[in-house]
């Protein structure tokens, strides 16, 4: 059996526990007149978190990797061909609870919001916001929480000092950043990824960046 379990591990790969959902957006970025855009989405009322803002993304499907479905979702999502879509790289993802999020940085080769044919099923309609406007403006964040709900039936009588055990995560909190651009909201993931790109430009080339390609 050892040597079974010796063979099992020479080619297992690592993953994490508990995660069983794995998903991918992009950051469009687009140059207009010389001036750099960010790239938003209302989501359309009929689907999950309609009237949300959001960027291109959605489910990896199987066999296709997180890069693939970004570019895939943006192209089903905004109508474009996939020769318009320029990865510049991948940024941070998240981990959360069952699921994990990659997010990937791209520059959309077009010209005006009127080269997009959008998907009205998932998009009512995209909109761009200055990269500046959101490089000088900083998140109000504010705060939820919720507490840890055990079934009545826990066998606390099993673990050390029963119902005084020292539960991890007791009280869940969590920070929910917000953006102020106008008419449109960026709240949640949508700006909690906006403001990791921006902390990301803010640590690199900061002092030169002019909003200019």
């Amino acid at each position: 059996m050892l040597e079974k379990i010796y063979h099992i591990f020479q080619s297992y790969e690592a993953q994490p526990l508990g995660i069983d959902k794995y998903y991918a957006v992009l950051i469009p970025l687009v140059v207009i007149d010389e001036e750099l855009y960010i790239l938003y989405e209302s989501r359309a009322a009929d689907i999950s978190q309609g009237g949300d803002t959001s960027f291109p993304g959605g489910r990896v499907e199987e066999g296709e990797s997180f890069k693939e479905a970004a570019v895939r979702e943006t192209v089903e999502e905004l109508g474009l061909t996939p020769d318009k879509i320029a990865l510049l790289g991948e940024m941070d993802y998240v981990v959360e609870r069952d699921r994990v999020i990659a997010c990937f940085v791209a520059q959309l080769n077009i010209d005006s919001l009127e080269d997009l044919a959008v998907n009205p099923d998932e998009v009512a309609y995209p909109f761009l916001v200055p990269f500046m406007k959101l490089f000088r403006q900083e998140t109000k964040t504010y705060t939820f929480s919720h507490e840890l709900q055990i079934d009545a039936d826990f066998p606390y009588e099993k673990i050390p000092g029963g119902k005084a055990y020292p539960f991890r995560n007791r009280q869940v909190t969590d920070q929910v950043p917000f953006y102020d651009v106008d008419d449109e909201v960026l709240w949640g993931l949508t700006a909690r990824l906006t403001e990791r790109l921006m902390d990301i430009v803010r640590t690199g080339e900061a002092d030169i960046f002019s909003g200019k390609l």
